[in-house]
């Protein structure tokens, strides 16, 4: 996935506890999706929020748009692959 101004995904993550010493941060596409939030609508840049679980835990990232349009559809097809992996969400071949 991508914008006008380069790659967004895979999202740049961060453990919700911030507890990063006990375990390392992901890296690259790994976890299963679990929540999407959509930002809010006050920010400057359109972005959503995902929760994904990477070895029992819970990891926060974020995805920043140009574009809300383009947000809006990322954010609907992220939705319908709750519980997918992030390297298949990573690997979808999408019309946007």
């Amino acid at each position: 996935m991508g914008m006008e101004s380069g790659r967004c995904f895979p999202p740049k993550i961060r453990d919700h506890c911030e507890n990063i010493v006990d375990n390392p941060l992901p890296q690259g596409e790994v976890g299963i999706l679990t929540r999407l939030e959509i930002g809010t609508p006050s920010a400057l840049d359109p972005h959503c929020i995902i929760i994904m679980r990477w070895n029992d835990q819970d990891y926060l990232g974020s995805l920043f748009f140009d574009d809300l349009n383009f947000r809006n559809q990322i954010v609907a097809i992220l939705r319908q692959h709750i519980g997918s992996s992030i390297s298949e969400i990573g690997s979808l071949n999408t019309p946007c």
